[in-house]
């Protein structure tokens, strides 16, 4: 999950008087969960219907079902979002 986002020097519709907006030197915020796969990802799906369920194809060629429901409440949870 990525927040804190701000403009560029580089971005076409920037404004010479919006970059002295409050908050603009702050740094971008990026959150991770992780989950401990065995082996490499050859493939991710992920179902629009569920946006919680995803499946993984591993290098070894069996397919798994994961259930993300934990890891994106945490990542939806302030200050939850850290490795783990």
């Amino acid at each position: 999950k990525m927040s804190a986002m701000h403009r560029t020097k580089h971005d076409d519709e920037s404004d010479p008087e919006s970059d002295d907006e409050e908050g603009a030197d702050e740094d971008a915020l990026l959150e991770c969960q992780t989950i401990a796969h065995p082996g490499c990802v050859n493939r991710l799906k992920l179902m629009p219907q569920a946006p919680h369920v995803c499946a993984t194809w591993c290098e070894d060629t069996s397919v798994r079902l994961w259930d993300l429901s934990h890891q994106l409440g945490n990542l939806h949870a302030p200050g939850k979002g850290g490795g783990g």
